[in-house]
This record gives C-alpha cells, sequence and structure tokens, in this order.
C-alpha cells in the first residue's frame, strides 16, 4: 500500500467496516462506468473520496470536507468537486445490501486467497 494511503488511514482511524465499503463503493463505480480511466496518481484521489462517503454514509459522527483536505492535502474546493463527481457517477446510490455486502466480502476474502497462493501472504 502507498504511503499517502496508509498516513489517511493512520490519522483517520476509520473502522474497518468503513474501508470495506470505501471500496465496495469504488468497485460499485468501476462497474458503472467500465470505460472511465483516470490519470496516473489518481488512485489515492479515489481512494480518499470513497473512504470520505463511506464514512459519511456509516458513522453520524464524522469528518468534514475541511479535515479530509488537511488529512490528505487534497484542496478542499477539489475534495468538494471529488464527492459530486463520485456521487454523480454512482447516481447518488451509496446503500449496499447486506446480501450485496456480503457477496462483497466473499469476493474479498476469495481474492485474498488467490492473492495468497500465488504471491505468498498480502502485506
Amino acid at each position: 500500500m502507498e504511503r499517502r494511503h496508509e498516513l489517511v488511514l493512520s490519522a483517520t482511524q476509520l473502522s474497518s467496516s468503513v474501508i470495506l465499503l470505501s471500496l465496495k463503493y469504488i468497485q460499485k463505480l468501476l462497474k458503472n462506468n467500465p470505460k472511465i480511466h483516470g490519470q496516473q496518481g489518481s488512485e489515492f484521489r479515489l481512494f480518499t473520496v470513497s473512504l470520505m462517503l463511506a464514512n459519511k454514509f456509516l458513522d453520524d459522527n464524522t469528518f468534514t470536507n475541511k479535515t479530509w483536505s488537511e488529512v490528505t492535502g487534497i484542496n478542499v474546493k477539489e475534495i468538494n468537486v471529488m464527492e459530486m463527481e463520485f456521487l454523480n457517477q454512482v447516481q447518488f446510490s451509496l446503500f449496499v445490501s447486506e446480501a450485496e455486502y456480503l457477496d462483497w466480502l466473499h469476493s474479498l476474502e476469495n481474492w485474498l486467497k488467490q492473492q495468497s497462493q500465488t504471491q505468498g501472504p498480502v502485506q
């Protein structure tokens, strides 16, 4: 994992549920928009906005966009734009049913098993 990602996760201390849901949001975005391709380095921005939205969806006490800006070094105006663009791309649909979430967890577990068999344990 890139150092910036680790710093954000360390600074925010988000729950594993928020992190897993944020990954589901990224999967949902890519599934809905298979032709979307970000610029090199945009993974961090995508990860940041998906964490923001998962945090806002799951937790009552969330970080402000200004705080996300301070933690990530991304200008708050850009954070606001990124948030709206992401929401537009997923048609403002952040709800994930229990069945869909459990299926997602199962898919992640299978991926991790496959990775550990081919490359050794995932760090």
